[in-house]
C-alpha cells in the first residue's frame, strides 16, 4: 500500500512519551504468609521525555531523549558530550522541565528527521506524521 505514491519506508510517525526513572511494580513475588514485604525503589519522581518514531514498514528511527537540566549547564556540557555508558544511535538534549518545546523540536528535526529524509536510500518524497501538540508546530 502506498499513500500519495509515497513508499511505506518513507512514511514515518513520531510522538513523545514520558519515561519515569523509577517505576515500582504494584506486585511482587514473596513467600506465602509473609506479613512484611520490602521493596527497594529509587523514590524518584524524575522523568525524561523520549521522542520515538517508526516507519510504515516497521523500521525504528533513532530515539531522541530530553533530560531535565539547565540548558548549557553541567549536564549538557559534560555528561551528554562524553556519553559514557549510553547506547550508540540515540540523540540527547536537555530542557529545564524535560519537555518537548519549539527549540527541542528544531533539534530533533536537525538530528533525526533530516538525516532520515535526506538519506540516499529515501527515494522521492517523505511523509512525517505528528499529532497537533503545539511544540511540534515549528516553521
Amino acid at each position: 500500500m502506498k499513500i500519495y505514491s509515497i513508499p511505506l519506508t518513507n512514511i514515518a510517525n513520531f510522538d513523545e512519551t514520558n519515561v519515569n526513572y523509577d517505576m515500582p511494580s504494584k506486585r511482587c513475588l514473596s513467600r506465602q504468609g509473609m506479613r512484611t514485604i520490602s521493596i527497594k525503589t529509587l523514590s524518584s519522581s524524575q522523568q525524561c521525555t523520549t521522542m520515538l518514531g517508526v516507519t510504515a514498514d516497521g523500521k525504528k528511527l533513532p530515539p531522541f531523549l530530553i533530560f531535565k537540566a539547565k540548558p548549557n549547564g553541567l549536564v549538557q556540557r559534560k555528561e551528554l558530550v562524553e556519553l559514557v555508558g549510553y547506547p550508540t544511535g540515540q540523540h540527547h538534549t536537555v530542557q529545564s522541565n524535560a519537555w518537548m518545546d519549539k527549540e527541542r523540536m528544531l533539534q530533533w528535526l536537525d538530528q533525526v528527521w533530516c538525516p532520515f529524509a535526506n538519506h540516499p536510500d529515501q527515494n522521492g518524497m517523505c511523509m512525517l506524521m505528528l499529532d497537533e501538540f503545539k511544540g511540534h508546530m515549528v516553521g
